[in-house]
């Protein structure tokens, strides 16, 4: 099974069964898969593999791709499905080219970053692999908690917010890594420290950042995943 498919179907079983706050915990053996492997690149963090529910996939009008990654976060293998020929999906060992409909900007490295190249829209990208890229951890003092039998406590701290889709967030808390839900408006909770379940001080706001390592014109590079492709269906 795919490190991505093996981590949808922790998001899965959170969300279908009645396992307690206390087994959100990842540890570092049993989970040692689903923890994040991080990097240290010149003065970033960046976290290899995607972490979030569908950030793996990316359409164009003609077809989708899925990156399946391996348990190091690296991709193994490129997928692809053509839409109006059945739901078959076919693997492929190399990058796959799908056309943007937007313009983009294509960067030479995550540090700066710094702008290599700008795109128009139509041009045929190769995804390659996801990057999560932390500039800022952040610094959340919890300061209430709202829901009964949390695993946290007020005078926690918590940092490093990584959206992991279907309103579950993934965030250090004590050196440990813990999936905690209720967080469908993650923006607005994490910049003004109101949330559905607790009340946080935000001491210093993260900036986690996901982009995407493509292949332009043979020439590799990094763009934001901000839109520059079609939306995926369901």
């Amino acid at each position: 099974v795919t490190y991505i498919y093996r981590f949808l179907l922790v998001l899965l079983l959170m969300g279908t069964s009645d396992r307690s706050y206390a087994d959100e915990w990842l540890d570092p053996v049993d989970d040692k898969d689903y923890i994040p492997k991080e990097v240290h690149v010149g003065n970033l963090v960046i976290i290899e593999g995607c972490k979030g529910e569908w950030c793996f996939r990316f359409c164009d009008k003609a077809m989708m791709v899925s990156i399946h990654y391996l348990p190091d976060g690296s991709a193994g293998e490129y997928w692809f499905k053509v839409f109006g020929k059945g739901w078959e999906e076919s693997p492929s060992k190399k990058p796959i080219g799908l056309k943007t409909t937007k313009p983009f900007t294509l960067y030479s490295d995550l540090q700066g970053p710094n702008p290599s190249a700008r795109y128009s829209a139509g041009f045929i990208v190769k995804p390659i692999e996801q990057k999560i890229v932390i500039r800022n951890r952040g610094n959340y003092l919890i300061q209430e908690i709202i829901t009964e039998n949390h695993p946290l406590q007020a005078g926690d701290t918590i940092d490093t917010p990584i959206d992991v889709g279907e309103g579950y967030i993934m965030v250090r808390a004590n050196n440990r890594w813990i999936i905690l839900p209720d967080f469908s408006d993650r923006d607005s909770c994490l910049r003004t420290g109101v949330c559905d379940d607790l009340k946080l001080k935000v001491v210093r706001e993260a900036k986690v950042e996901t982009w995407v390592k493509v292949e332009v014109d043979g020439v590799i590079g990094y763009t934001p995943e901000d839109g520059f492709l079609s939306q995926c269906g369901g």
